[in-house]
């Protein structure tokens, strides 16, 4: 298991992010290139009330926690050793603070 933030996530949690890196886990050579996108859910729709009771009721709430899946999403990002990394639902909070 690893820490993420103030947070222990277990080796169960990691398998998935694991799985889907074993197929990037080498940069690729030119003129080959790799594209990710990825949506990492802005605060403003996994922190609010709303969101625990209507959009995401069946996720516990310390998987819709902004520090613990920032850390993941870091985590999972780097992995996937991207030569462009297109990215949705960033606030400007989380853009200056983890990833300019």
């Amino acid at each position: 298991s690893g820490v993420v933030a103030p947070f222990l996530v277990s080796d169960e949690e990691l398998e998935p992010v694991r799985t889907r890196q074993q197929y990037t886990n080498k940069p690729l050579i030119a003129p080959e290139l790799r594209v990710v996108s990825y949506n990492i859910l802005a605060d403003c729709y996994s922190n609010t009330d709303m969101a625990f009771t209507q959009l995401y009721p069946y996720c516990p709430k310390k998987f819709l926690n902004g520090f613990y899946r920032r850390a993941l999403t870091l985590r999972e990002l780097r992995g996937y050793n991207a030569d462009i990394l297109c990215l949705q639902e960033v606030g400007r909070t989380t853009y200056w603070q983890y990833l300019s």
